[in-house]
């Protein structure tokens, strides 16, 4: 009987240390669920090949989310800007380090363009390690660090609009015409 017992603590102790850290909130990154509560919304980017803008398209439309200008909200991408500067720089042929930055100003209007949430901004920030032996190894991480820092952005993005309902936005138009 206790030879039964012995075999079943490891399940039993992994079955209480998974139930601690569910317990306790943990997630692991990149799997919450955001779901945008928006039956209808417009995007509209400065940027006509934005790749931001076509990915925020494509997550809306797989939360449900019919786009169209016919929308009754309008999410304006105002401004996408990539930013880069050198943090620390040795030698000729040594390492450098470089901040890459990711800034995106937004709002959401209704279609008379009365502003209900921003303008706001959010931005992403990472360290690029440049090895003047190796710079096409710095490309290809550069270019992958840039698609995280555009996908984290939009996880952003996507948690504030997730925030967001018709009834709230409802609200906040009959007080955005209330103060005309």
């Amino acid at each position: 009987m206790t030879t039964t017992r012995l075999r079943q603590l490891p399940a039993i102790a992994a079955l209480g240390l998974s139930l601690a850290i569910a317990g306790c909130g943990f997630q692991l990154r990149g799997t919450a669920v955001n779901e945008v509560n928006l039956r209808q919304l417009h995007v509209v980017s400065q940027d006509s090949h934005s790749e931001l803008a076509e990915q925020l398209r494509e997550r809306l439309r797989n939360d449900g989310v019919q786009l169209g200008s016919a929308a009754p909200w309008h999410l304006q991408l105002i401004e996408e800007r990539w930013n880069s500067r050198t943090l620390a720089r040795a030698n000729r042929n040594s390492t450098t380090e470089r901040e890459l930055e990711l800034v995106v100003r937004y709002a959401l209007s209704n279609t008379q363009g009365d502003v209900l949430l921003g303008p706001d901004q959010l931005s992403v920030q990472r360290i690029l390690l440049v090895d003047g032996n190796n710079f096409t190894a710095v490309d290809e991480e550069e270019q992958m660090l840039r698609r995280e820092m555009r996908n984290d952005l939009l996880q952003q993005l996507n948690l504030r609009l997730s925030r967001l309902d018709e009834q709230e936005l409802q609200r906040r138009q009959r007080d955005a015409e209330a103060s005309r």
